[in-house]
């Protein structure tokens, strides 16, 4: 993915102290991204930002919809989510071990792409599992025609090749 200056944030001149920053994550933050699991969306982001002198925290929330498929039949959905993160970017020559919410820049960095953080962020938000008509309790917005076609597939329509019989018989 290529990072678009929209996401960058520039820390070196800021004072010691907290700052806050605002992004959009919109359809040109999703264009960027090129993600099967995310087509579409409007994130609003908000970013905290606590400078000490060599270390950085960032606080996000976001708040918004974004444009998925549900897991069974295929329909596209707008997923409302709300969460945040959190990450800590420590400026030094060190190199230490990298986590999963603490990165560390080389010295003499003066900015750093938010981007894949905020995407990031954004599909860990997604349950494993997107069915809509459960998530609202509503089932008409599933594609009733294809579940009757997962659901005749599953029953078995297909004769039991002879093999499997027999395995089966074992069960018992």
């Amino acid at each position: 993915m290529k990072g678009s200056s929209a996401y960058t944030v520039q820390f070196v001149g800021l004072s010691n102290g907290t700052h806050y920053f605002n992004f959009d994550a919109d359809q040109k933050f999703f264009d960027l991204i090129q993600s099967e699991l995310i087509q579409n969306g409007d994130v609003a982001v908000n970013l905290e930002l606590e400078k000490n002198n060599h270390t950085l925290t960032l606080q996000f929330e976001f708040e918004g919809k974004v444009a998925t498929s549900c897991d069974r039949c295929m329909i596209d959905f707008a997923y409302p989510l709300h969460g945040n993160a959190r990450l800590i970017v420590k400026t030094s020559g060190e190199k230490f071990e990298e986590q999963d919410d603490i990165i560390t820049l080389p010295f003499g960095s003066f900015e750093i792409d938010l981007s894949q953080f905020i995407f990031d962020s954004i599909a860990l938000t997604l349950p494993l599992k997107i069915v809509p008509c459960e998530i609202i309790n509503d089932d008409t917005i599933c594609d009733h025609e294809i579940i009757s076609r997962i659901n005749n597939e599953a029953l078995g329509d297909k004769p039991v090749d002879p093999r499997w019989a027999a395995l089966n018989k074992l069960k018992k």
